[in-house]
């Protein structure tokens, strides 16, 4: 069901105020049918914690697997996405080259974030997403321990 998203604002009234104005001029919003099942999946508080609790297996075996690389560990706990800071001498796009000749794909941060002031901030990191099952974020771990580091 891609396309099929719930999602809210909130926030100070004032940006919340303009936020509304902007949102009714380039959407029509979400449509009822799909406001009324997400509700209805919110419910199920069961559901939601064991998502949270696999999203968190998933993030320590992949923080483990980067951390024995002598990589810095990307910071934040709620999250789908991992922001890895880039080895020295690499940029986002050829730590991600190095991390496909492993079978590991991810984001380069530079080609999804924009210039401001001549600098891109995503020139420095990787965008690692832990959608994946877990034997596939154990494998992709596996292959960055018994590899990155002697390449690195």
């Amino acid at each position: 069901m891609t396309g099929y998203r719930v999602g809210f604002v909130a926030g100070d009234e004032r940006i919340i105020s303009g936020f509304k104005k902007v949102k009714t001029n380039i959407d029509s919003g979400t449509p009822t049918f799909i406001q009324d099942a997400a509700c209805l999946a919110l419910e199920d508080q069961v559901e939601v914690a064991k998502m949270r609790e696999e999203y968190r297996k998933k993030r320590e075996i992949m923080i483990d697997a980067l951390t024995s690389c002598d990589l810095e560990a990307p910071i934040g706990d709620a999250t789908f996405y991992l922001w890895q800071k880039v080895p020295k001498n690499f940029n986002s796009v050829k730590f991600a080259e190095l991390l496909i000749e492993l079978g590991i794909i991810v984001t380069p941060g530079q080609l999804i974030s924009d210039e401001a002031n001549g600098i891109n901030p995503g020139t420095q990191f990787v965008r690692l997403a832990l959608v994946p099952v877990i034997e596939e974020v154990e494998e992709a771990a596996k292959r960055i321990k018994d590899n990155l580091k002697n390449i690195l």
